[in-house]
């Protein structure tokens, strides 16, 4: 296109095109633009009616002419929301009276889709312009025609989710059947739950009462969704309208009130049990019921799960076991790495504390502390294979436990468990306890290593590059130049103290590695406690040797030499400081800690396991 004809076109000037009739159809941009596709995208001046009046007279062919994408100036005109050019454009197809295979011009106009499949309503809804939405409802009704783009989105949808209400409210209003769809299976009802206010979503419900049924690709319905995310009164407005849909399960077994006990939303799984008490009986695939699901909750949400806990018609899930015979117990047990001393499960709570337990101990005589699973593991069995085992006394979890009543289970285990089921046992606990205890012990040791080699380098090093050179030349060549000098004799002590000192911390690594890692945790433990030793002594020796051999070099000027020292030397007040404030962190947090009995468990029974585990693992 001309550059002439291209500013023509933005601004509306006929000037350049008088006398030109169908000639127009020609003048392309690179992307088979159109003049009137040109003028339309100009959103700096008014974009003038008359102006693409006018050209759609000289040619006609114009109103159907698409670009590269497959739009036509309808699809233009209704992105940028001239709704007073796109009734004109309907006009104008009406006008020419044309039939293509039965169908009105101006039905296929509206019709018409882009390279992404989507209609001129598709633009109007996704850019929110009500007044061009009703327009073109007005002329086309039926919203069969108005289906999915390829991104498997409706008009209605587009609104939805980008919050358009008033498209939204002018689809509805004005459309026979709407269309919901949208992608991964969801629908209008669906986005709506998750940007709508209820106001939208009883509308959206009125006009189509199937959508409260309509799963997506996870098997959601509407209510799954609103149980993650909505307000209680908007759950109940979906349960009322079809009290069904707390039954309805998604493709994991898992229905509303299993999604709310997992994100720890009360108020949502309450509502649900108001309208349909007895839904809590659906498990999921895996045979967990939600309370298995709420185990996974900690800190504020256990205070208030008890009002949930107290209800009499729920005492059977206290003890209720899933696919692997864990109870929620169990599952609340194999967190026992992750508990910390300020969160109460209302499971242990009643009993754990000092408090009255005139609350809750109805619920706690119920729940079975002692229950055993496939594997022949109760709840102490799972929490101390979470739990490293030089951890143990400590932990907050299996204090609870046995206050409780639970125990270890001292079960022989069956020596014919199918392969993969003792891993399976010992999988089940949260990674957390030996696993990321053994993650940290690897990253102390490359830790460890690293300073130490590099330590030894360092050192190794300075020995060969003295502080102040040697003789080039007499009797003593090749002799240090400073060999008689104080400071310098106290470098070549300290940097070989140094060196030998990190040499050892590596080779102690390197046979930490080789014994007592797999086979004796507490011999592994004690070896990288003596290497962080070996390092931070061979670390202090070396900042001493750098500060005297700087001392020694500068000797000629003492002043100079002790300030620099004194700088070098800093760094033990720096290190004074850093491990104080560690010092003071740590008795804070054992002062806020718990104070209570300690978990001691039977000897005899951990012999047991112990024997078990040997025999089995």
């Amino acid at each position: 296109m001309k550059r002439e004809f291209y500013n023509a076109a933005m601004q509306g000037s006929m000037d350049a095109f008088q006398g030109m009739g169908q000639k127009i159809e020609s003048i392309l941009t690179p992307n088979n633009n159109t003049i009137i596709h040109v003028h339309l995208t100009n959103y700096t001046n008014k974009v003038s009616e008359a102006f693409v009046e006018v050209i759609l007279r000289m040619c006609p062919a114009l109103l159907s002419k698409t670009n590269k994408k497959g739009e036509t100036i309808l699809h233009i005109a209704a992105r940028f929301g001239h709704h007073k050019i796109v009734q004109m454009l309907i006009d104008c197809a009406k006008d020419s009276s044309e039939y293509i295979n039965g169908v009105r011009a101006e039905k296929i106009l509206i019709r018409a889709t882009n390279d992404m499949k989507d209609t001129a309503l598709h633009e109007a809804a996704r850019y929110g312009h009500p007044k061009v939405v009703e327009v073109l409802i007005k002329e086309e009704p039926d919203h069969s025609y108005f289906g999915r783009n390829v991104d498997d989105e409706t008009p209605l949808y587009i609104a939805v989710e980008r919050k358009s209400w008033d498209v939204v409210d002018t689809i509805l209003d004005c459309s026979n059947s709407p269309k919901y769809n949208g992608p991964k299976g969801r629908t209008a009802l669906h986005a709506a739950i998750l940007h709508a206010s209820e106001e939208k979503v009883l509308k959206l419900l009125r006009r189509n009462l199937s959508a409260a049924k309509e799963a997506d690709e996870n098997g959601w319905v509407p209510l799954h969704l609103a149980a993650l995310c909505a307000s209680s009164s908007m759950i109940g407005e979906l349960l009322r309208y079809d009290t069904s849909t707390a039954y309805m399960r998604d493709r994991e077994g898992r229905t509303a009130l299993h999604l709310a006990a997992l994100v720890g939303r009360l108020f949502a799984m309450k509502k649900i049990l108001e309208h349909c008490p007895d839904c809590y009986e659906w498990v999921d695939v895996k045979g967990s019921n939600a309370l298995h699901y709420m185990t996974e909750q900690s800190g504020s949400v256990f205070e208030s799960s008890i009002e949930i806990l107290q209800d009499a018609a729920l005492s059977n899930m206290y003890n209720q076991k899933d696919n692997d015979g864990n109870t929620p117990l169990h599952h609340l047990a194999r967190r026992a790495t992750e508990w910390k001393t300020f969160d109460y499960h209302p499971l242990l709570k009643g009993i754990a504390r000092d408090a009255p337990q005139k609350d809750i101990s109805s619920y706690h005589s119920r729940v079975d502390s002692m229950a055993f699973n496939k594997y022949g593991q109760t709840a102490v069995d799972i929490a101390l294979d979470a739990v490293p085992r030089q951890r143990a006394e400590e932990n907050s979890m299996l204090r609870f436990l046995q206050l409780i009543g639970a125990e270890l289970g001292g079960r022989v285990l069956d020596e014919n468990l199918r392969p993969g089921e003792q891993e399976k046992r010992q999988e089940f606990a949260v990674d957390g306890g030996e696993n990321v205890y053994k993650t940290y012990s690897k990253g102390v040791a490359a830790t460890l290593s690293v300073v130490a080699i590099l330590i030894a380098t360092v050192t190794f090093t300075a020995g060969f590059t003295l502080p102040g050179g040697l003789f080039q030349d007499g009797e003593h060549k090749g002799s240090p130049i400073l060999k008689y000098n104080a400071a310098f004799i106290a470098f070549i002590v300290t940097d070989s103290l140094s060196f030998v000192l990190s040499t050892s911390a590596v080779f102690a690594l390197v046979m930490s590695s080789i014994v007592g890692k797999e086979e004796d945790e507490k011999v592994y433990l004690s070896m990288l406690v003596k290497c962080a030793i070996l390092t931070m002594v061979a670390m202090v020796f070396m900042i001493i040797s750098f500060g005297v051999a700087i001392y020694a070099v500068l000797d000629v000027s003492k002043g100079f030499g002790v300030v620099t020292l004194l700088i070098v030397l800093s760094f033990f007040f720096i290190a004074i400081i850093l491990i104080w404030r560690a010092y003071v962190s740590i008795k804070r947090s054992k002062q806020s800690g718990y104070h209570g009995p300690h978990y001691s468990p039977n000897q005899g029974l951990e012999r047991i396991r112990d024997i078990q585990l040997l025999r089995t693992i």
